[in-house]
């Protein structure tokens, strides 16, 4: 069966975001995140993987160093944070 997608605009303070939300499964779909989120965040129970992840974390400085001539620039953060998020 084919799912009903809504596309819907938000101004925050002067910034146009558009985004997508799915209708489709409903329930389920909020049922099968949540378990992925369960095994997502047990991750970061592990004393070895949150060694790692801190690692990372610290080899992105634009994430993190305020005088980093990449902490103000939106793009190159966003590619870094997905960057991190592929580590997880």
């Amino acid at each position: 069966m084919g799912g009903v997608s809504c596309m819907r605009s938000v101004n925050k303070a002067n910034m146009h975001v558009s985004y997508v939300r799915s209708l489709r499964g409903g329930k389920r779909n909020a049922e099968d995140a949540s378990v992925r989120n369960k095994e997502n965040m047990n991750k970061f129970k592990d004393h070895e993987f949150m060694s790692h992840f801190i690692d990372k974390y610290r080899e992105m400085r634009n994430l993190w160093e305020v005088k980093h001539s990449l902490y103000y620039n939106k793009q190159v953060r966003k590619e870094t944070l997905e960057r991190l998020l592929e580590f997880v």
